[in-house]
């Protein structure tokens, strides 16, 4: 599992959040060959997991599209003043099991074990 860390702290008071931009730096970055992502027919998920308070002050469509293009599922995670119209952008097709109102909904559902507790790292 790869995680990225940001370089330079974020304020998120006053900061705009561009999630456009976050999901097509994720889709051309880490779901790339140079960024580890692996073929799907060795069964490794390509997920994405997206916590959202607020809307998205740049257009999704790109990195959205990008990322599905390239098989990655999104779960969008509402919390707060999400804007569910964003979320049912972001979120892969059923938007019933891939897009949720509150965090603890998700959680509930453990699925963020699932793709690590079948032995795939």
């Amino acid at each position: 599992m790869k995680i990225i860390f940001r370089t330079r702290p974020r304020n998120f008071f006053t900061e705009p959040s561009c999630t456009g931009a976050a999901l097509k730096f994720a889709a051309e970055t880490v779901f790339s060959g140079k960024g580890g992502m692996r073929d799907p027919e060795l069964g490794f998920p390509r997920v994405v997991l997206l916590i959202t308070d607020g809307r998205s002050q740049d257009e999704l469509v790109d990195g959205v599209e990008l990322l599905k293009n390239r098989g990655v599922i999104v779960y969008a995670v509402g919390v707060g003043e999400a804007i569910e119209m964003e979320m049912l952008q972001m979120a892969s097709y059923p938007p019933s099991e891939h897009m949720y109102s509150a965090f603890e909904k998700f959680y509930s559902k453990n699925l963020i074990y699932n793709p690590i507790s079948d032995g795939r790292t």
